[in-house]
């Protein structure tokens, strides 16, 4: 079976855009949305979640429709998975828009979109990962909690995690739900997650899911997370999997703690894209 991320139709719009070939590279695992680059998230098998329930909750568009998904990290900054953004250029920047907070699609009474800064991509080997930085702030919400780098706490296998996106949430018919929706996954051994990626370096990454039970196209680059005595973590983000909710096929997800990615260290990132007027401020040397 072949494995898609969890973008919508990655490949596909990675070919009427002119996308990166590192785009391309991802669109044969990932999961963002049906009618853009071929990534294959969604939530299926999930509930809808109430306004406001996470306020963190990040909704990156790309031609004013749904993308990917992502967090809020800091004021700034929020993390996604790397095949959502590769593609960005100075040509196709301003489709670009991302909304904290959102959570019916439909609705946009004082919904503020933002535009993107730049981006950076994790430096770790194959680890699916970026983070971008927002044209303003957000002051008004409570960033996302990550946890402790090196930790397995989050981790153990049995243990139950939530992943949430606007995704497809019939891996059949495809349908795109207008309010975010989120489903309880359990997480799996290194072993069960190599069983089903044998081919696969799994060394940043951890699986989660069940028969019926997943994320699916257009939930690319949101977060899984766990709350821990009224905290919420997010432990990783939405990748890829071989389709949506089958059995023996579950989601695979960066983990958030691994040494290798340690998203709060900026030298474990490079740039791969700015806006033009702040690349002219630097200093050519």
């Amino acid at each position: 079976m072949q494995k898609r991320s969890r973008l919508k139709k990655a490949a596909a719009m990675a070919g009427m855009l002119g996308f990166t070939t590192g785009l391309t590279a991802f669109a044969v695992h990932a999961r963002a949305s049906e009618s853009k680059p071929d990534i294959q998230p969604l939530i299926v098998g999930g509930r809808e979640v109430p306004k406001g329930k996470y306020p963190f909750m990040a909704e990156i568009q790309f031609g004013q429709q749904h993308w990917c998904g992502g967090a809020l990290l800091d004021r700034l900054t929020v993390i996604t998975a790397a095949h959502c953004v590769t593609g960005i250029s100075d040509k196709n920047a301003g489709q670009y828009s991302i909304t904290i907070g959102q959570t019916q699609l439909s609705d946009q009474i004082g919904v503020e979109r933002r535009g993107i800064e730049s981006v950076l991509i994790s430096t770790a080997k194959a680890s699916d990962l970026a983070l971008v930085i927002l044209d303003s702030p957000v002051t008004d919400v409570v960033p996302v909690a990550l946890p402790t780098k090196g930790s397995d706490a989050f981790y153990q296998p049995g243990q139950m995690a939530t992943v949430m996106g606007w995704g497809n949430t019939d891996p059949d018919l495809a349908y795109y739900p207008d309010r975010l929706r989120e489903v309880d996954v359990p997480i799996l051994s290194a072993e069960e997650c190599a069983i089903a990626y044998p081919a696969d370096d799994l060394q940043t990454y951890f699986c989660a899911g069940v028969r019926g039970k997943d994320s699916c196209q257009g939930d690319s680059g949101g977060p899984i997370i766990r709350s821990i005595g009224g905290r919420v973590y997010e432990i990783g983000v939405v990748s890829y999997g071989k389709g949506c909710a089958q059995q023996g096929s579950p989601g695979v997800y960066v983990n958030l703690s691994s040494d290798e990615v340690s998203p709060t260290d900026i030298n474990n990132f490079k740039l791969v894209w700015e806006q033009p007027a702040t690349r002219k401020l630097k200093p050519a040397f």
